[in-house]
């Protein structure tokens, strides 16, 4: 990651995905799961995008944010990002156009997909530096 307009990016980013967790809290309590639950992928998709700013991944379409999230998975070894990513949270994309998932359901997959939403967080601060730190304002 190099200059200025990477780290302002960045930041664009994290609160473009900060808004997107708000309004999926919004949706869910309007039983709108479906678009809740695009809005929580959303907040991932941005993250993701994030970090690859950082390391010079390509993000530019789904297949390059999951081939990313993949590279996370296994630099990490955790097993529940992978699950509250590759499973939860595109299945959550996923319904917005064929709406399968209930609200029992939709209330199981988001507490993994925004447990992963905090992780891929950490992950990004620990990149920026002590320095360049951004604040996540949610925590479930």
């Amino acid at each position: 990651m190099e200059g200025h307009e990477n780290l302002e990016q960045i930041h664009k980013y994290v609160s473009h995905s900060k808004t997107y967790l708000k309004n999926a809290e919004l949706l869910s309590k309007k039983k709108e799961f479906h678009k809740a639950g695009e809005m929580l992928w959303g907040s991932i998709a941005l993250l993701l995008k994030a970090i690859g700013i950082i390391y010079d991944h390509p993000t530019g379409n789904h297949k390059q944010l999951i081939k990313l999230a993949q590279h996370i998975y296994i630099i990490t070894n955790d097993v529940d990002l992978r699950k509250g990513i590759k499973e939860y949270g595109e299945a959550l994309h996923s319904n917005f156009y064929q709406h399968f998932i209930d609200e029992e359901r939709f209330y199981e997959y988001r507490t993994p997909v925004i447990e992963s939403y905090n992780k891929l967080f950490q992950i990004l601060n620990d990149a920026l530096g002590e320095k360049l730190r951004v604040k996540s304002e949610y925590n479930d």
